[in-house]
């Protein structure tokens, strides 16, 4: 008996920094954190896929094949043009593939000074010349940023079409299909969507239909939530997404024959408060849309891409999602595999820039995670460590810590207690309470310790009673811990890793510091590292009543 393995691949991506020049009166602007990118494909024809890399460094997109067990570049070429979507595709039908890459910018055109267009152009760079593109599309944008690109064959013609998305302006994302014309390309357009930037096609109704699938992260308003739904002509077919949609995915994932739409569902303009990586499942269901909660991903606040394969060949396509946490370029990849008991998942990275699945040595699938320690894993899904159960879904709410002025004090909702037992502020009536919202990364709450240490020995003796409130955003609680015991606060800290606390209280950005009188009502709530002053005034205040 044979035994299937999938087998994870790490990839460390190194490059080398310039040398930097430095005058007195030119002082060098602070070092932006290097963007990773990662794709796959068979270029060479060989059945083994080959791993493309790019970085904002060097700005060189490589091409490197695992084929005989270590690493091999194939090819390099600097592309100063930033590479948002890469495909690679046989279109020609030679059994190599094509390189299909959207070009621009991660963001805007300058105001003045050169500007970039948006270009779609294929490569075949294993070739002779190969680096000369062929190029299908170009247009102005103030936007130049290609936000989708898929390869189907969109009218069942048994030829490939290039379906791809683009800002055409500020928030005005145009849809195209590229078709082969002989020798060239022949564009067609579809519907400008206002933040469509999420395009696919499937038969998510199930009536051997193909339709073009669209999600958004906003909607049709500068501040309206953004959705999902199915185009049908010009006719939208609302699907029942929970807030802004930042990834979508068509596929038939339980195998019943029809596909069902997934959707990264957790997005909010408000990131900082009330954005989730969530991950649902939409089906479309004796005529209704049912929608299923798979799972509100831990400390990351919006699910990028999502990826549908079928890693232990049962003839279901497993789900592979790539997080991003808050304030970082990377975030976690889970997987995800439908039983008859229900969803299982693990983690397969922590804070990884991206993924890209292929056959990169053998013939099971594999998984290859750009930005991080090289370490290989094998991985056996027949016998995977699935974690006990998926994270709970998480309500999220905004609130104007303005209006809470004068009313009772939310309870802390905290997990875990770090240098008391757990306290509530019900029993803390009596007690002037200080709450103070931070983070181990957060360089302006650690400059008001200090501060916050002369209150403790000020006015801890006269009934005043701090509690540090922190969570799981960009830090986990062995990094509080280890944070703590060099810096020995005395005073006790919380942590709540849902953000109930920090939801309650209408917290972001942080510091924020909130005071509570001696019945239990909230008298202030401020804001930043500055004018601390105003805030022992009040505290003062408070211990005098």
């Amino acid at each position: 008996m044979s035994i299937r393995k999938t087998i994870i691949l790490f990839l460390l991506i190194v490059s080398v920094p310039a040398i930097a020049q430095t005058t007195q009166d030119k002082p060098v602007p602070p070092k932006r954190p290097t963007l990773y990118r990662i794709w796959s494909g068979d270029l060479d024809g060989d059945k083994r896929d080959e791993v493309l890399t790019w970085d904002s460094e060097s700005k060189n997109l490589v091409i490197t094949s695992y084929a005989q067990g270590s690493a091999k570049v194939l090819a390099t070429h600097t592309m100063e043009n930033y590479p948002g979507m890469i495909k690679v595709y046989d279109l020609d039908g030679d059994g190599k593939g094509e390189l299909i890459i959207g070009e621009g910018l991660r963001g805007y055109n300058p105001k003045t000074g050169p500007q970039t267009d948006v270009h779609l152009r294929i490569y075949k760079p294993l070739e002779k010349s190969g680096w000369t593109p062929q190029e299908i599309f170009t247009q102005a944008s103030e936007r130049p940023e290609v936000t989708s690109l898929e390869v189907l064959d969109v009218d069942k013609d048994g030829k490939p079409e290039i379906l791809f998305a683009y800002f055409a302006e500020k928030y005005q994302v145009d849809l195209r299909v590229a078709r082969r014309q002989g020798s060239t390309w022949k564009i067609e357009e579809l519907p400008r969507i206002r933040m469509g930037m999420q395009v696919t096609m499937g038969d998510p109704i199930g009536d051997k239909k193909q339709r073009l699938v669209i999600g958004r992260p906003y909607g049709d308003g500068q501040l309206e939530l953004g959705g999902a739904f199915v185009l049908d002509g010009e006719k939208r077919i609302e699907l029942p997404a929970f807030r802004g949609v930042s990834s979508i995915a068509v596929g038939d994932v339980d195998g019943d024959g029809q596909s069902e739409v997934l959707v990264a569902d957790g997005w909010h303009y408000d990131y900082g408060k009330v954005a989730r990586g969530r991950l649902a499942l939409i089906k479309f269901v004796k005529g209704k849309w049912d929608y299923q909660f798979i799972e509100d991903v831990p400390e990351n606040v919006r699910l990028r891409a999502i990826a549908l394969v079928d890693l232990n060949r049962d003839g279901k396509p497993e789900v592979i999602v790539q997080g991003e946490r808050k304030n970082s370029l990377g975030g976690d990849v889970r997987v995800y595999q439908l039983t008859s008991a229900g969803w299982h998942g693990m983690t397969a990275a922590k804070d990884v820039q991206g993924f890209a699945i292929g056959n990169f040595t053998g013939s099971s699938p594999q998984i290859i995670f750009g930005g991080a320690e090289p370490t290989v894993t094998a991985l056996n899904l027949s016998n995977a460590k699935w974690d006990a159960h998926l994270a709970e879904e998480v309500e999220t709410y905004k609130i104007d810590p303005a209006t809470l002025l004068g009313k009772p004090a939310p309870r802390i909702q905290a997990t875990e207690w770090i240098g008391s037992d757990e306290l509530s502020l019900d029993k803390l009536k009596g007690k002037v309470v200080m709450l103070d919202f931070w983070a181990t990364w957060c360089k302006p709450c650690i400059a008001q310790f200090p501060t916050i240490r002369e209150w403790q020995t000020r006015y801890g003796p006269k009934g005043l009673v701090i509690i540090g409130m922190t969570n799981h955003s960009s830090q986990t609680s062995e990094d509080v811990r280890a944070f703590l015991e060099k810096q020995k606060l005395p005073w006790p800290v919380a942590i709540d890793p849902r953000d109930r606390t920090q939801m309650d209280y209408g917290v972001s950005p942080i510091p924020h510091t909130i005071l509570i009188d001696r019945t239990g009502m909230i008298r202030m709530s401020h804001v930043g590292g500055k004018d601390l002053q105003e805030v022992e005034k009040q505290i003062e205040a408070l211990l005098a009543q």
